[in-house]
Order: C-alpha cells, then sequence, then structure tokens
C-alpha cells in the first residue's frame, strides 16, 4: 500500500489490479488520454508574467514540469501537487534557479505532466516562494541603482582584501568570481541575476571604493 501510495504521489496516473476486464481497461486508457492531452494543452506567452502561471498550477494542483523559453533562456520548474519542489535555470537549481526567473515576463511555457524522478530542494509553498522571489527583486533593484549607470563599463576589486564579515565571505569569493577588470557590468549583473546577497555586497563595497570601474583611458 505504501509503495502505490508513493507512486500516485510521484505523478503515477492509476492504480490497476488484475485480472481486469478489456472494457475497463479501455476505459481507464481513454480517460487516462483524455487527461494528458488536456494537461498538454497547458502553455502560451509568458507575457501574463511567471507568477499568475504559477499559481494556475497550485490551484489546479498540477503535477508535472514546467518549461520557460525567454530571450534564447531556458529554466525548468517542477511541479508535485501545485507545488513547486524543484527549478533549473541560469546555471541555478533549487530556490536560486526560480529566484533567477521570477522577473521573466516575455517569452513562452509549457507545461508537461510528466514528473521526472525528482528530488526535493524546494520546501516553501509557490505562495512563499513567489513573495520571497519579489521581496528579493525589489532589494536587488534598489542595489542595482546604487553601481555605475553605464552598464558597459567594467569593475575590479581595489588594492587591498575588503573588510567583510564572516557571513559574506562566501558572498565576496562569487563576486571575485565574476569581477575580472575586464567584464562589462551588465555581464556581471547576468551572472549574478536573483542572488540578493552578493549584489548588496557589490553596491556596499562600490560605496566604499573596495570595487571600483575600470579607467578606460588608463586601459588604452
Amino acid at each position: 500500500q505504501f509503495e502505490v501510495a508513493a507512486a500516485l504521489q510521484r505523478g503515477v496516473e492509476d492504480y490497476w489490479v488484475k485480472p481486469m476486464r478489456p472494457a475497463e481497461l479501455r476505459a481507464r486508457v481513454l480517460r487516462i488520454l483524455r487527461r494528458i492531452k488536456e494537461y498538454a494543452a497547458l502553455g502560451g506567452d509568458l507575457g501574463i508574467g511567471l507568477a499568475n502561471v504559477v499559481q494556475v498550477l497550485e490551484v489546479s494542483s498540477r503535477t508535472g514540469t514546467l518549461l520557460l523559453r525567454s530571450r534564447g533562456r531556458t529554466a525548468t520548474v517542477y511541479f508535485a501537487d501545485g507545488r513547486p519542489i524543484d527549478a533549473v535555470a541560469c546555471g541555478k537549481s533549487g530556490e536560486p534557479a526560480f529566484y533567477a526567473i521570477a522577473e521573466w515576463n516575455e517569452g513562452t511555457f509549457e507545461f508537461s505532466p510528466r514528473l521526472p524522478d525528482r528530488e526535493r530542494s524546494i520546501f516553501a509553498s509557490a505562495q512563499g516562494l513567489l513573495l520571497e522571489a519579489y521581496r528579493r527583486l525589489d532589494e536587488i533593484a534598489e542595489a542595482v541603482a546604487e553601481l555605475p549607470a553605464d552598464r558597459s563599463v567594467a569593475l575590479s576589486f581595489a588594492d587591498g582584501e575588503p573588510e567583510v564579515e564572516d557571513a559574506d565571505r562566501a558572498h565576496l569569493e562569487r563576486l571575485r568570481a565574476v569581477i575580472d577588470g575586464s567584464k562589462p557590468l551588465e555581464d556581471v549583473l547576468a551572472e549574478l541575476v536573483g542572488e540578493l546577497e552578493p549584489v548588496l555586497l557589490l553596491a556596499r563595497l562600490v560605496r566604499e571604493g573596495a570595487v571600483r570601474p575600470v579607467d578606460q583611458s588608463r586601459e588604452r
């Protein structure tokens, strides 16, 4: 009984016990095919916003895979009974991947009722995840507003080690991995998409002069 319940929770459409009458088997198969056809038809323009797509899947308790395409990028969000359980996007997975795509508002989406064997890495509800995603987006936007307006300028670290709290050490290393003195700020921000803590630290280091724009005239 436990195996049956687990299988149904993972997206198995039905459970049959032998022997089964041919007419009943045919009726069950047709019912499943109709359901799959209906679910597979869920898709459309991402212009309606990711939040609306997620809420539809939550309200209808869908189990399956949501594929998103936007500006040449792809993302996948996995659902079980209407709850996101994992996501993959922008080189990230789990909640960081979901945060990275929260502001996608163009492109297409397509939902498939097929859910691969996927470990749960997201434990928040759909609503909780969306609220946290948009809170982070607001804070990131405020921090980005403090950075140089010219997004084509490159950044580099000043001489010496920036003073940061122990809790920010990992975020500092993340910044060192993407700031190399030649990469445009626009590309740096693209790599940090959805990453609140490194962006907040970057804004602070720019204010303090620990990270500064590269002097292009000296470079030449």
